[in-house]
């Protein structure tokens, strides 16, 4: 994390509860773009918002944040973070390797090129067996070095 993050994802977090409709959009577009795990709860809790814009801002954050897709669905949310919550956030994300959809494994295999610097080889278009080898290259990478690297 660079200095100055906690005081920005703060601040962040503090708008996603104002009244003002535009306050709170913004600062659900930016928890996402921040990547800030700690915003997760109150993007959640703005999932069931009347407004449409809100509500996809919130799931496009979330989505960024976690590397998951569940949807408009909070208490599908809420499980899984209970679930997984106490997991280093690129443990999520290797875990996307594995999802269902080509674009989210394309996006999990950049992500964690972006996040680590680290380049795994992984083709999110090849078949099961060869996603499972290079996921599980990753939590290999992950054990030996990526954990103590993040300090987590």
């Amino acid at each position: 994390r660079s200095e100055g993050f906690s005081d920005a994802a703060a601040i962040v977090r503090e708008e996603l509860s104002n009244e003002a409709r535009s306050q709170q959009l913004h600062a659900a577009r930016a928890a996402g773009t921040l990547r800030d795990i700690g915003a997760i709860p109150q993007l959640v809790d703005l999932l069931p918002s009347t407004d449409r814009f809100i509500q996809e801002a919130a799931l496009e954050s979330l989505c960024s944040i976690t590397g998951q897709q569940h949807g408009l669905k909070p208490h599908r949310w809420r499980t899984w973070y209970e679930e997984h919550g106490h997991r280093h956030r690129v443990e999520w994300i290797i875990d996307s390797l594995r999802h269902r959809d080509l674009p989210v494994r394309r996006w999990a295999a950049d992500e964690l090129v972006r996040i680590t610097g680290q380049r795994v080889p992984f083709s999110p278009m090849g078949d099961k067996k060869a996603r499972e080898v290079a996921a599980k290259a990753w939590m290999d990478w992950w054990e030996a070095r990526g954990r103590e690297m993040f300090g987590a």
